[in-house]
C-alpha cells in the first residue's frame, strides 16, 4: 500500500514546479475559467494538454503519478485515436475512458464529474477533466490505497472487456508510484 500523505512543503515544492504560464492555445490555461484549450485538427488532447489539466487537477505528487499511470493505460497518454470515439461495448469515453450512460455506460460517470459547463461528452477536454476529477475523488477516498483505488475507478471484476486485470491495474499503479510514470513529454 502506498501512502498519500505528503507534508506540506513537499506539495507545495510540486505545485511551485508546475508552469501553470504556459501559452494556453496548447495548454488551456483558460480551463479553471470553464472554456476549451485548443484541440487539435484530429481531435485528440496533446500530452503537453494532459500534462497541465494533472497540472491543474492533482493535490499531491501521488496523485499526478496516479492519474498519468491512468492515462496511458487508458489511452497511451492521449494519443491513441480509438480513445476519443465511445467505445459502446463498455460504454466508455476519452482519454481516461470514463463511463457514461449517454455512450451506454451502466454509469454516470461523466455526468457526476464533469466540471461545470463541461458537459459535452464528444469534447475531450471535458472528458479527461471529468476523468481526473472521479481519479482524484477515488484517490482522496482511498487514502492512498492502489488497491481501493483500481476497485473504485477500473472496477472489482476478474478482466475487463479487453482483458485487462485488476492486479495488473494494482500493479501498473503502484510502479507509477515507486518508479515514476514517462509520460511522451518526459514527465
Amino acid at each position: 500500500m502506498a501512502s498519500r500523505a505528503g507534508n506540506n512543503a513537499e506539495i507545495a515544492a510540486y505545485n511551485a514546479s508546475m508552469d501553470r504560464t504556459q501559452d494556453p492555445k496548447t495548454t488551456a490555461a483558460t480551463v479553471r475559467a470553464g472554456t476549451n484549450m485548443d484541440i487539435a485538427a484530429n481531435g485528440m488532447l496533446t500530452p503537453a494538454q494532459l500534462d497541465f489539466l494533472v497540472s491543474q487537477k492533482a493535490q499531491t505528487p501521488e496523485l499526478a503519478k496516479i492519474m498519468k499511470a491512468v492515462l496511458i493505460r487508458e489511452s497511451n497518454y492521449g494519443q491513441n485515436p480509438a480513445a476519443y470515439v465511445a467505445n459502446k461495448a463498455g460504454g466508455v469515453i476519452g482519454v481516461g475512458q470514463i463511463q457514461s450512460k449517454q455512450v451506454g455506460g451502466k454509469y454516470n460517470n461523466f455526468e457526476n464529474y464533469a466540471d461545470a459547463g463541461q458537459t459535452d461528452i464528444n469534447n475531450p477536454v471535458h472528458t479527461a477533466n471529468a476523468a481526473l476529477n472521479m481519479m482524484a475523488d477515488i484517490w482522496n477516498k482511498s487514502g492512498g490505497d492502489t488497491q481501493k483505488f483500481v476497485n473504485g475507478y477500473f472496477g472489482k471484476a476478474a478482466a475487463d472487456k479487453l482483458g485487462g486485470t485488476n492486479s495488473g491495474y494494482v500493479a501498473a499503479m503502484n510502479k507509477a508510484l515507486s518508479n515514476g510514470v514517462q509520460t511522451p513529454t518526459g514527465t
